[in-house]
């Protein structure tokens, strides 16, 4: 008997391990795209474009600061959840051809930020883009951990809703962007986003979304109407037996927002010329 309760309590603490992984994932999915702040930042960089005056000063980035902060604590938090698992409760690792290729890329990468000329571009990622080999190895890191976690049936369903808020916040402003709204004007929005940086907001100003660029967006329509559009059809028929209705409106939902965000992109390139 107390063999047996000692195998429940394991078994329980497994299963709540390994669910702390799935929050991690929902978290990365469904909060950490919209996060969307104004961000000073020192970026030291050779002379991209003398034009532009895309070269070493002070940036204002929206997009990229805060989402690579939260993919790292989101990282760091996989990290420590790892080390708890193989060291403190002796689980092992999982022997898979993956592991191959990752080791090669974080090697290579390693050795892309040695050789670089600027060390701080190749760590930190480059101007309004903090895309430096840091967020590639927190997202390896992530992946890596996946990979040796329990992964349930139901997991694809959650993180698809967690993908929801993502198409709905940027379907809602792109559809306001197309009704010839600007979002910069409204003062609430402004101060909540753009902060003390709006004085420095030009009149032509334009925000599309959560991404930093309007094509990242149109890709992001694209591949979120695929996965719905499948997820309606497929996942929600075999996760959600009991639930059809609601699997085939969310799939449904989704999909439309999801393919309207796309149309709305096309035809504002279109009246742009």
């Amino acid at each position: 008997m107390k063999q047996m309760k000692k195998h429940k309590k394991k078994r329980k603490f497994s299963d709540r391990s390994d669910r702390a992984v799935l929050v991690a994932l929902i978290l990365l999915t469904g909060l950490v795209p919209l996060l969307v702040r104004s961000k000073e930042q020192l970026k030291i960089m050779p002379v991209i474009d003398p034009v532009l005056n895309l070269t070493t000063t002070t940036y204002i980035d929206y997009f990229t600061y805060y989402k690579a902060a939260a993919l790292f604590l989101i990282a760091a938090f996989l990290l420590i959840w790892l080390i708890i698992k193989v060291f403190a409760k002796q689980k092992t690792l999982n022997s898979t051809p993956l592991n191959i290729p990752i080791a090669i890329f974080t090697l290579a990468l390693c050795f892309s930020v040695l050789l670089s000329d600027y060390k701080t571009l190749a760590i930190w990622g480059g101007y309004t883009r903090n895309l430096g080999a840091l967020t590639y190895l927190a997202c390896i890191l992530i992946f890596f951990v996946v990979i040796n976690s329990r992964a349930e049936a139901n997991w694809s369903t959650k993180i698809a809703w967690a993908l929801c808020p993502l198409v709905i916040v940027n379907t809602i402003m792109m559809v306001i962007i197309f009704c010839g709204v600007n979002l910069w004007d409204n003062s609430l929005f402004s101060q909540l986003v753009a902060g003390k940086a709006r004085v420095f907001l030009a009149e032509d100003a334009r925000i599309y979304g959560t991404l930093n660029h309007p094509n990242y967006l149109s890709g992001l329509g694209a591949i979120m109407f695929a996965f719905f559009a499948f997820t309606c059809f497929c996942i929600s028929a075999i996760t959600m037996k009991d639930k059809p209705l609601i699997s085939i409106i969310f799939g449904t939902a989704t999909s439309v927002c999801s393919g309207l965000s796309m149309y709305l992109f096309w035809q504002m390139l279109e009246e742009c010329g």
